[in-house]
């Protein structure tokens, strides 16, 4: 009976944490789409804006399940404060910690985000371009804790493709809208100096 719970916790465990991995590198790539203003008539910004909130906050919960589940999970000695604070578990101290990091990363995010009318936009924004740092993080968390090797190795580099083709996507689209300054000769520069 005790070995069943223990199968169950590991089978949550791990499927909420390549569900939130992957909603994370979602939320990622529509928050690059979002504050980039590549909206189109197909795709306006709002619709972005909106699926990047509520995905985010499925992405919370799918994280929230995969910390209780590890936490209740008797097959390795993980607590709530190997979870928040970094580097403190027995168990695989690196991907545990850089998973901690992640976590708190994640709930300044939330907390600023669920206070961003109370906040100085400039202010959120700042605190906001931490994903950034939140997202790669949680990426190695799962390819150095998780058990699946193959399984979580695909879902990162899923993850990793479409954030890196958004990113670029978004690199091209700037420096395309970038004005471009009109070609002077350099003898014309000289003699405009000179003068």
């Amino acid at each position: 009976d005790e070995w069943c719970l223990m199968n169950l916790m590991w089978t949550i465990a791990r499927s909420s944490g390549l569900i939130a991995t992957l909603l994370l590198s979602a939320v990622v790539a529509l928050g690059i789409l979002s504050s980039a203003d590549m909206g189109s008539r197909r795709w306006p910004r709002f619709i972005t804006a909106g699926l990047h909130r509520r995905i985010a906050y499925l992405a919370c919960a799918m994280l929230a399940l995969h910390l209780v589940a590890v936490i209740v999970d008797s097959y390795v000695a993980i607590g709530v404060l190997d979870v928040i604070v970094p580097f403190t578990s027995s168990y695989e101290r690196l991907a545990v910690g850089l998973g901690a990091i992640s976590v708190d990363l994640l709930i300044v995010l939330l907390a600023t985000s669920l206070a961003r009318r109370h906040l100085p936009f400039r202010l959120w924004q700042v605190v906001h371009v931490v994903a950034y740092a939140d997202w790669p993080l949680a990426i190695l968390h799962g390819l150095l804790a998780g058990t699946d090797d193959w399984l979580a190795l695909g879902v990162s580099m899923i993850g990793t493709l479409a954030v890196g083709a958004v990113a670029l996507t978004r690199v091209f689209n700037h420096l395309e809208r970038r004005p471009q300054e009109p070609h002077v000769p350099a003898e014309s520069r000289v003699l405009v100096n000179s003068r």
